[in-house]
């Protein structure tokens, strides 16, 4: 039987995000500049803005998943774009769907020992949270294999 994401509001508050951070937990967010979750937690784990901004405008121009592993607290961290490949983006052959397997490939390749994955939907971000749910779920099918060490996946709605 396929694992299913939990929504949940488990990591609304600031303290709630750093506790997160400090787990062995593989957060997934997508590339927002200003105000966003992933923004607050980079920041939170030592990269200079100007660093998240590049992290953030390579994500979206190239309409990829980035993984970012090498800063402090152990976080492991990918940014999901947020573009419509029609605005700006050097592969406009990727689907939301592709990405979304990406991203499970990521948890497989580079956060092995991440027990927790938490997805982030932010109200920027072009999806509805049910359609981001949706997606979410149909990539965990699709990638089952891949998450055997995975106990739980987390779905915050912001």
């Amino acid at each position: 039987m396929s694992k299913k994401v939990v929504v949940t509001n488990r990591f609304q508050h600031k303290e709630d995000l750093l506790q997160a951070m400090q787990k062995k937990m593989h957060i997934i967010a997508p590339a927002l500049l200003k105000d966003s979750f992933a923004s607050f937690c980079l920041l939170q784990a030592g990269m200079p803005p100007e660093r998240i901004a590049r992290y953030c405008n390579l994500v979206n121009s190239y309409n990829e998943p980035g993984v970012l592993f090498e800063v402090k607290h152990n976080l492991n961290f990918t940014l999901y774009p947020v573009f419509p490949p029609d605005k700006g983006s050097m592969d406009i052959s990727r689907t939301p769907a592709m990405n979304m397997d990406d991203v499970m490939k990521a948890q497989h390749t580079y956060f092995n020992g991440a027990a927790h994955m938490l997805f982030v939907f932010e109200s920027a971000v072009c999806q509805s949270a049910d359609e981001f749910e949706q997606l979410i779920n149909e990539s965990i099918e699709r990638k089952e294999a891949e998450l055997s060490g995975v106990k739980e996946i987390y779905l915050q709605i912001i």
